[in-house]
């Protein structure tokens, strides 16, 4: 439930995100938005309301189970939000693992399938480009949090 309940968030984020200097409504986006998740009903309608990307992060930054993920990723190295996004579903997704949940381990499991694709074809577009020194900037790895 926790992995579908982020999923939802996540799309909230990106229509957001994408509807930024579009003639999209706040009804309209509103209608688009999923009917659960951590973000629903406050929090979506507080999201459908902003209008530029400062306003988003601002509001995104007092969401409560979103403050926390963009306040752990804010160090020396800037990520972008899909990044930071990214890092934070692979995490759920080891997480359920470890869990007592009988079919969120096989949605976990295709996510991280998912995941190790596409740093496999990350690392193959870099040497392909003859980019190896960019490998490392958008791999996400088995997370350590859960030692």
């Amino acid at each position: 439930m926790q992995l579908l309940v982020f999923e939802a968030d996540r799309r909230v984020i990106n229509i957001t995100l994408s509807s930024f200097g579009t003639e999209l409504t706040v009804s309209d986006k509103l209608k688009l938005f999923p009917s659960f998740g951590s973000l629903n009903p406050s929090g979506q309608l507080a999201m459908a309301q902003c209008t530029n990307s400062e306003e988003f992060h601002n509001m995104l930054e007092v969401m409560a189970p979103y403050g926390s993920v963009l306040s752990r990723f804010k160090g020396a190295e800037p990520r972008t939000l899909d990044k930071i996004l990214d890092e934070e579903e692979h995490f759920l997704c080891q997480s359920i693992f470890l869990q007592r949940s009988r079919y969120a381990v096989f949605m976990a499991y295709i996510n991280l399938c998912e995941q190790e694709l596409r740093n496999v074809m990350w690392i193959a577009e870099c040497i392909a480009q003859q980019q190896k020194f960019r490998i490392e900037e958008c791999l996400i790895c088995a997370d350590v949090r859960l030692n």
